[in-house]
C-alpha cells in the first residue's frame, strides 16, 4: 500500500497519539471497574485486553525504528477492531440464549465502539476505507441490531433506541463522513505543499538554484530593516565571448559551477542570488568593517582556486563592486552603489574588486 509523504507523516503522528490515548483509556476503564465492581465481571475484560496489547505495542514502538510505524499502525487497527468484539458477542449470544435481556446487560461501550471505529477509519488508507467500514460494522453493529430487530420489546425501550441510533444512523453517518473528510484533508495538504513548492520555485533561478530578484525581495521583507548589510555585485568577465566560442550550454554549465563555488567560499552569513544573466548578487549580513575588503575579494579569488570541470577555452574571472555598509532599509541605495563600483571594475581592466567608498578618491582595491 503506497502512501504519499503527507499521508505517511499524518499516519505516523496519528499512530503515536492514538496509541497513547488508547493506553490512557484502558487504564481508566480498569481503574473504574476496580473501584466500582460491575454486575457482570466480563465488563472489564476489554480493558485488560486493550491495555496488554497496547502496552506491548508501546514498548515495541519505543525500541523499533521509525520505518516500522506502518506495522504498528496495522496492529493498532487490529486491536481497536477486535477490542469489543468478544464482549459484544458474549452478551448478544447470552441474550439469544435467554440468560439476560440485552438492553439490561449490554455494557456501556457504544461510545467506545463508535470511537474505535473512527480510529480504524483514521488509520486506514483512503482506498481501503470502504472495506474497513464494512468489516467494522458487520462484526460489531450487526449482531446487536439483528437481535433487537427480533425483540421489539427491547428495541422500543430507551436503551434499545439508544443502541439502534448508535449502531444504525450514527455509525452510517460517521462511516460516510470520515473517509470523505480524510480525502479532503489529504487534498488540502497536497495543495498546500504544491503552493509552498511553487512559491519556492518562483523565488529561485531555475539554472543555478540561487535566489532570483523576487526571492531577494521576499528575503528583504522578512528580515529586520535595521540589519547591517553590504552588497556585492559580481559580473563574469567576457561571458558573451564564452557563449560564442563554446556555446550556450557550456556557458550555462559555467554559471552553475560559478554559483556552486560562490556558495561555499565565505564563512559568514550571506545571501547569494543570480541578479541578471551573468551577474551575481551577494549580500553580506552584519559584515565587519575592518575585514570587508579581504572578505569581499574572497568571492573573486574563489574562481581561481580550483580548475573547472570543463575546459572553457579562456580564464574565467569576476569583476566585483562592493557597496558601503548600511541598513537593510537602504537596500536600493547600496545596490546602486555596488552597481557603480562593479562598472568601475569593468571599465578599469576587469578581474578586480572595487569599493564604492574609495571611488571618489579614484582608488580601488584589486587583485589580478
Amino acid at each position: 500500500m503506497e502512501y504519499s509523504s503527507i499521508q505517511y507523516e499524518s499516519l505516523v503522528n496519528a499512530t503515536y497519539r492514538i496509541l497513547a490515548g488508547g493506553i490512557a483509556c484502558s487504564v481508566f476503564v480498569i481503574a473504574y471497574y476496580a473501584l466500582y465492581p460491575p454486575q457482570y465481571k466480563a465488563y472489564a475484560v476489554s480493558g485488560y485486553y486493550a491495555l496488554t496489547v497496547l502496552g506491548g505495542l508501546r514498548v515495541y514502538a519505543y525500541f523499533a525504528p521509525k520505518n516500522r510505524t506502518l506495522w504498528i499502525a496495522s496492529a493498532l487497527k487490529f486491536v481497536f477492531l477486535t477490542t469489543f468484539i468478544p464482549l459484544t458477542w458474549y452478551f448478544v449470544i447470552g441474550a439469544w440464549m435467554g440468560e439476560w435481556r440485552l438492553v439490561d446487560s449490554f455494557p456501556p461501550i457504544t461510545a467506545f465502539i463508535i470511537v474505535t471505529s473512527i480510529v480504524v477509519l483514521t488509520l486506514l488508507h483512503t482506498k481501503t476505507a470502504i472495506l474497513g467500514v464494512g468489516v467494522s460494522w458487520l462484526v460489531q453493529a450487526f449482531p446487536v441490531l439483528s437481535y433487537l430487530v427480533f425483540h421489539l420489546d427491547e428495541l422500543l425501550s430507551p436503551r434499545g433506541i439508544e443502541l439502534l441510533v448508535a449502531f444504525g444512523p450514527t455509525s452510517f453517518f460517521i462511516f460516510v463522513i470520515i473517509p470523505h473528510q480524510k480525502e479532503l484533508y489529504f487534498k488540502y495538504q497536497q495543495l498546500s505543499t504544491n503552493i509552498s513548492r511553487a512559491m519556492r520555485d518562483a523565488d529561485r533561478d531555475s539554472l543555478t538554484d540561487l535566489l532570483n530578484r523576487r526571492g531577494v525581495e521576499r528575503w528583504i521583507n522578512a528580515m529586520p530593516l535595521e540589519t547591517s548589510v553590504a552588497v556585492i555585485l559580481a559580473d563574469v568577465d567576457h561571458f558573451q565571448h564564452l557563449n560564442e566560442v563554446k556555446g550556450y550550454e557550456a556557458g550555462d554549465r559555467a554559471l552553475v559551477e560559478i554559483a556552486s563555488r560562490l556558495r561555499v567560499v565565505y564563512d559568514g552569513p550571506f545571501r547569494l542570488a543570480r541578479w541578471a544573466g551573468e551577474t551575481f548578487l551577494i549580500v553580506l549580513i552584519n559584515p565587519d568593517q575592518e575585514r570587508i575588503k579581504n572578505e569581499a575579494d574572497t568571492f573573486r579569488r574563489a574562481l581561481d582556486s580550483i580548475p573547472y570541470k570543463e575546459e572553457l577555452g579562456h580564464h574565467v574571472t569576476l569583476s566585483l563592486g562592493v557597496s558601503r555598509i548600511s541598513g537593510l532599509s537602504d537596500f536600493s541605495l547600496v545596490l546602486k552603489e555596488a552597481e557603480e563600483a562593479m562598472r568601475f571594475s569593468i571599465r578599469n581592466g576587469r578581474n578586480r574588486t572595487s569599493f564604492y567608498s574609495q571611488m571618489d578618491e579614484k582608488s580601488t582595491y584589486s587583485s589580478e
